[in-house]
């Protein structure tokens, strides 16, 4: 494949450094225990870091590449500045091990960090599914982080053969823009495969056992990636995909299929919340009060919409929830900010 084929653009040209000039561009398609393979216009590349590289890539990454002799390891010099970004901060529960940007490894788990999922992509399907797990919730807070990553956002709604979509696809749709499919039946595949141009990227980003690695198969027409079913016991899905994959199609473009979460913590600013519950926000601004707090005061227009059934309190409550979540979110990344600088001048 060509440079232009990978997604190379004159974005990723113009930040291209050519202080050695044995370097050569390549893309990050799959990072596995420190192990890198890279996409590149001279093949397919194993890299290594270098040993004063303190970021870590992602899949989806550009990178300045020195090549290895053959049969040698290709290594990785430089990361070169992201495009678009699915970033979150990392899931409460079972914290791992995480590089954070002063370098330093420590436990993620409810740490105040950013974790970048995947780069450089020009598409963020979120998909759910059609089955017991369905959230409009839950796809809310992934819709909030993909719109914060600069790429354009559309939901999927996999499994629209197990009943009927129709009440789901228009709650979507009042979200975001959604397509309804079925990598079982093969339902909708051929609209979405249509909007995987050659040389662009899609991110599949969603909870376990919603699909993704079967629409992955199905528009690769091969089964590449491992499916299995969801769990009997708990009703939820298993992780199938087990890490970050950049998955070339034969028509062109790039899928890049992620692990399923099972936590969703937000890395955002509350403007993000905001636009994401515009129609709240466009609510509010007919109330009687520029600050009004929607719960007991006169001439409330968000208020008066839950009494017509124009608007749902638990969708209300949601927003507020998000709200004082990014608040909290906030405050810890200032704190955690003002005590970096506080380290650093001891140091110094």
């Amino acid at each position: 494949m060509s440079l232009l084929d990978l997604g190379w653009r004159e974005e990723f040209a113009r930040h291209f450094n050519h202080e050695n000039p044995f370097w050569i561009p390549a893309r990050v398609a799959v990072t596995h225990r420190g192990r890198y393979l890279l996409y590149s216009a001279q093949g397919d590349l194993e890299a290594v870091l270098a040993g004063s590289l303190e970021d870590r890539p992602v899949t989806g990454d550009w990178v300045a590449t020195l090549p290895g002799a053959p049969g040698d390891l290709a290594r990785i010099d430089r990361i070169l500045p992201r495009q678009t970004v699915f970033r979150r901060k990392p899931p409460v529960s079972g914290g791992r091990k995480l590089i954070t940007f002063e370098g330093e490894t420590r436990i993620a788990g409810g740490t105040t960090v950013e974790q970048v999922i995947a780069s450089n992509m020009d598409l963020v399907f979120v998909v759910t599914a059609l089955d017991g797990d369905y959230s409009l919730n839950r796809i809310r807070r992934y819709l909030i982080l993909a719109q914060c990553s600069g790429a354009e956002v559309i939901v999927l709604l996999n499994k629209v053969d197990l009943g009927d979509p129709g009440p789901a696809l228009a709650e979507l749709s009042s979200a975001a823009t959604t397509f309804g499919v079925s990598a079982h039946t093969g339902e909708g595949l051929r609209s979405l495969e249509a909007l995987v141009q050659p040389a662009r990227t899609a991110a599949l980003i969603g909870s376990s056992g919603v699909g993704k690695s079967s629409i992955v198969n199905a528009l690769l027409g091969e089964s590449r990636q491992y499916v299995s079913p969801k769990s009997t016991s708990t009703g939820k899905g298993r992780h199938t995909t087990t890490r970050r994959e950049l998955v070339p199609l034969l028509r062109g473009g790039f899928l890049l299929d992620t692990p399923g979460m099972r936590e969703v913590q937000l890395w955002a600013e509350e403007s993000d919340v905001s636009d994401a519950f515009g129609f709240i926000e466009e609510l509010a601004t007919q109330c009687r009060f520029s600050d009004c707090r929607h719960t007991s005061e006169p001439g409330c227009a968000v208020k008066a919409a839950i009494e017509t059934e124009e608007l749902e309190e638990w969708v209300l409550d949601e927003y507020r929830r998000l709200t004082r979540e990014v608040r909290y979110l906030d405050q810890r990344r200032l704190e955690r900010q003002r005590s970096i600088q506080r380290k650093r001048l001891v140091k110094g």
